[in-house]
This record gives structure tokens, sequence and C-alpha cells, in this order.
């Protein structure tokens, strides 16, 4: 299966979390060639969950909450189960803030879908992106897997 996975500074978020004997099978929802998973509509938006996925990561975009890529707490979804794709498996979360120039993904780590805990013995990091940079990325790709959906 191929996926656009996403990478800081040419490393693979996921590598991030790999711990010996666990592998990491989480992926994101822009995923090549599986129409199932481009054409999921988001519950609460009635969104293709690429684009709500995508629009989790922008900050002030003025949605509301949605219960397929956010968790009660607020937190984000970054990597969805590969086998369902929904939060119900646990996921990897991030706060998503954002200042005037930069956005920062805080405390970017596993999180439980039912207690809404953190998994434990996992790691935690934040990671800043410029602004403009960080938005243009993002809003990029919505209209590249829009385009997508009209071939």
């Amino acid at each position: 299966m191929r996926f656009l996975d996403w990478t800081v500074d040419g490393e693979p978020v996921r590598d991030w979390f790999a711990v010996k004997g666990f592998k990491r099978f989480e992926i994101t929802w822009m995923v090549e060639g599986s129409p199932k998973r481009d054409l999921m509509i988001s519950e609460n938006r009635d969104r293709p969950m690429v684009d709500a996925s995508l629009m989790a990561l922008l900050p002030d975009c003025g949605l509301p909450l949605d219960r397929d890529v956010h968790f009660n707490d607020g937190r984000v979804a970054i990597l969805y189960c590969d086998a369902c794709g929904e939060l119900s498996c646990g996921a990897l979360t991030a706060e998503v803030r954002a200042t005037d120039s930069t956005v920062q993904w805080r405390n970017l780590t596993y999180q439980d879908a039912t207690s809404g805990e953190f998994w434990p013995d996992m790691p935690r990091r934040d990671v800043t992106f410029e602004r403009s940079a960080y938005e243009a990325t993002v809003r990029g790709l919505l209209t590249e897997w829009e385009r997508r959906d009209h071939e």
C-alpha cells in the first residue's frame, strides 16, 4: 500500500515512535489507489476523510471538532489505524497550536481512544513548523487530493 506519510527533515514521523518488537502500521488518509479510503465520508461534516484529516491540522480553520479526526480533548490524529482508519484503535495524536509565525504539534504521541490517555512507555515529542510553509503544505495537499477526486 502506498500512502503519503508525514516527514520532518526527511524522517518519517512514524519512525520516531518505533519500539523494538513493536511494529508501527498507522497511516495517513492519503492512500493511493484505495477508493474506499478516498471516498469515506467524515460523519460530522460530510467531507471526505482526506479533507477532514487535513483541515483538522490547520490552525484557526473555524470548523467544529470532528470526532472522526479529533479526540474528545481536542487533540488531532496525525496517523490512523491502517486496518480501519478509525480512532477507536488509538492513533498518533498532537495538540495543534499556532502563533503568528509558527505551528506546533505539541506532545505528539500515541493516544488510547477509549480512555483518552497516552500510551504508556511511548515517547512524546514536540515539533515546530514555520507557519506559512506549514499552511502552504497542508493547503497544497488539500488541492492535490481534490484534483485526484476529479480525475
